[in-house]
């Protein structure tokens, strides 16, 4: 039965202390040391997966903080589990560099291993609406243009 779970929103907000202190070491004792955990962030070079994102934390955090100067302010923190699985969604406001905040959201995927709960994958988005784009398409009359949002592409 899924039911709450107090200590994944612990958990949950321990992760988002150590990412506003861009504390590299106590962020990633908080993952799984395993070759399937994955950490998608907002850039689309953030995609981290096992070992690469234990290397790639410290400098990742010290980006964040000391260039892109990201200040959060959390919204509400949500946690369930089912046996040895739960996740988190977290619901935030970020401020990049003094700007005006804007919604950002974070998911995780838990297990529990060894009577701990380690982080196997979670993602970073921006939470904005879809802006215009354009597109190439191949039709059987040929190529042609097409202006619409991510959400319309056509299939």
């Amino acid at each position: 039965m899924i039911r709450e779970s107090p200590e994944l929103t612990a958990v949950t907000r321990r992760w988002l202390k150590a990412f506003s202190e861009a504390d590299a070491r106590a962020m990633a004792n908080l993952y799984m040391k395993a070759d399937m955990v994955r950490y998608i962030g907002t850039d689309p070079a953030e995609w981290w997966k096992g070992r690469e994102l234990e290397a790639a934390l410290p400098s990742h955090l010290a980006q964040i903080k000391d260039e892109i100067c990201v200040a959060f302010e959390v919204d509400e923190v949500e946690a369930y589990e089912l046996g040895n699985v739960g996740w988190a969604l977290v619901s935030a406001q970020a401020s990049f560099g003094g700007m005006e905040p804007v919604p950002f959201r974070i998911t995780f995927v838990f297990v529990l291993a060894d009577g701990v709960w380690r982080v196997v994958q979670n993602h970073n988005s921006l939470a904005l609406a879809p802006t215009p784009m354009s597109w190439e398409s191949r039709s059987p009359g040929g190529w042609r243009r097409c202006r619409g949002s991510w959400a319309t592409r056509p299939k």
